[in-house]
C-alpha cells in the first residue's frame, strides 16, 4: 500500500512539474504597451488603433471604437489600464456601438482553460460583453459588471467555437446599454479549469512531500547510533 501511494504521488508530482500552463491564469494583455488615444472628434463615427504587442497568445492588438455620442478610448502604459467612456448617446437610439479588441497573429491553444478573465477596476453604467473566437458567431452576451472581490469571468461554454486547440483570432466587444457608460480595464487573461489547477497543486504537494521525506531519511542516517563491539 505504501509503495502504491509513493508511486501515485511520484506520478502526480511529475505531471504537476511538467504542466506550467496550468499553474495559474495566463495573461492575454496587461495593457503595459502600445499607447493610443481614440475619440469621436466631434464628427468621427469610428476610429481604430493597430499595435504590435508582446503577448504569449498574439502579436497584434486592434482596438476599434465608435458610437452615436461622445466617446473616447485611451491606453497609457504607465497606468497599465485601458479606459473607455461614452456619453450623450441620443435617446431612443437602438445602435449603441461601443468598443472591441481583436487579437490575432500566433496560433495558440486554450485547452486546459475554461474562461476569459476581465480585471475591471471600475465600471459605470450598463453594457454587454461578448467574445468571438476564430470569427465564430456570438453565442452569448453577459453584463459588464465590477466586483471588488474578483474579475469578471466569461466562460468558454458561451463561445460558439467548438475547437479551442487552434486559435488565431480572439475578439472582445463591449456594447453600452445606458446613455452613459465607462470602465477601466486592468488586464485580460484566461483562467485554468479547476481540475487542471487541482492536479497542478496536488503535483506540487507531491514534490514537497518527496523532498521532505528525503530530508528526513538523511537526518535519520546522520543520527543513527554507532554500535560498539563489546565482545573481547
Amino acid at each position: 500500500m505504501k509503495n502504491l501511494f509513493f508511486s501515485l504521488v511520484t506520478f502526480l508530482a511529475f505531471v504537476g512539474s511538467h504542466t506550467p500552463a496550468f499553474s495559474a491564469s495566463l495573461t492575454l494583455d496587461s495593457f503595459s504597451e502600445g499607447a493610443f488615444l481614440l475619440q469621436d472628434g466631434g464628427n468621427d463615427f469610428w476610429d481604430s488603433d493597430d499595435t504590435r504587442i508582446n503577448s504569449p497568445f498574439t502579436e497584434r492588438r486592434r482596438v476599434y471604437g465608435g458610437g452615436l455620442g461622445t466617446w473616447s478610448i485611451s491606453l497609457e502604459p504607465s497606468s497599465g489600464t485601458l479606459d473607455y467612456s461614452i456619453t450623450d448617446i441620443p435617446s431612443g437610439q437602438s445602435t449603441r456601438l461601443g468598443m472591441s479588441i481583436r487579437y490575432s497573429g500566433n496560433t495558440v491553444g486554450l485547452l486546459g482553460y475554461n474562461a476569459f478573465s476581465f480585471d475591471f477596476t471600475s465600471v459605470t453604467g450598463t453594457a454587454l460583453l461578448d467574445v468571438q473566437v476564430n470569427n465564430q458567431n456570438v453565442d452569448a452576451m453577459i453584463p459588464v459588471t465590477f466586483d471588488s472581490s474578483g474579475p469578471l469571468l466569461y466562460p468558454f461554454s458561451n463561445i460558439a467555437a467548438n475547437d479551442l486547440s487552434s486559435i488565431s483570432d480572439i475578439s472582445f466587444k463591449v456594447t453600452p446599454q445606458s446613455d452613459t457608460f465607462s470602465f477601466s480595464l486592468n488586464e485580460v487573461s484566461v483562467v485554468p479549469e479547476p481540475s487542471a489547477l487541482f492536479l497542478f497543486l496536488l503535483g506540487g504537494a507531491g514534490i514537497f512531500w518527496l523532498k521532505r521525506n528525503q530530508v528526513r531519511m538523511q537526518d535519520k542516517k546522520r543520527q543513527r547510533p554507532r554500535w560498539v563491539d563489546l565482545v573481547d
